[in-house]
């Protein structure tokens, strides 16, 4: 079953899919990117542009965009793994890629957080530049046409990672999941 979690930057996407994995049991499906991997960071799979290109020519990519000079995709075989299996495979997106999933069956969880919270949060992790983008990320996630692909929305708390993920391994996923669109 593929989840989404959709949100902003800093919402704790991420957090709460380490979460997940390390304490309900999910599984990550992985990110191509030809970014270079960051501390800890275990979602992402590092390639080359070259080897990034080849996967793209080759029809393996089912979703893909740049951000900040750096490509990212989705691989064919993992989406379809996750929508094949009944064990829960999360991955983190943001609100404006929902629409790319509208071909496959799948769950999609909105995770929002209060403006001054969410501002904070960016600027002690080093990244306050994103403060806008965030604020502007998470008003997308309650308009209309990204809305009507949301399935739930939680609220994430700072410093309460935990039990957000406990909120969402605790949600009937099974009777959430939204089938293809046509």
């Amino acid at each position: 079953m593929l989840v989404l979690l959709c949100g902003s930057s800093g919402v704790g996407r991420s957090e709460c899919l380490k979460r997940l994995v390390a304490d309900h049991g999910w599984v990550t499906v992985p990110w191509l990117t030809t970014r270079a991997p960051r501390d800890g960071e275990r979602d992402r799979i590092s390639v080359s542009q070259g080897e990034f290109e080849d996967a793209d020519r080759a029809g393996s990519i089912f979703y893909r965009f740049e951000f900040h000079g750096h490509h990212y995709a989705i691989l064919r075989r993992h989406v379809r793994a996750a929508v094949e299996s009944p064990l829960p495979h999360g991955t983190d997106v943001l609100p404006s890629s929902l629409a790319a999933f509208d071909a496959v069956a799948r769950v999609a969880i909105g995770i929002t957080a209060d403006a001054f919270d969410l501002g904070a949060r960016l600027d002690a992790a080093g990244r306050g530049q994103r403060r806008l983008t965030a604020e502007l990320e998470s008003r997308l996630l309650f308009e209309p046409a990204v809305a009507d692909r949301v399935d739930r929305v939680l609220v994430s708390h700072e410093g309460k990672l935990a039990e957000l993920a406990g909120e969402l391994a605790a949600l009937p996923l099974p009777s959430l999941v939204r089938r293809p669109r046509a």
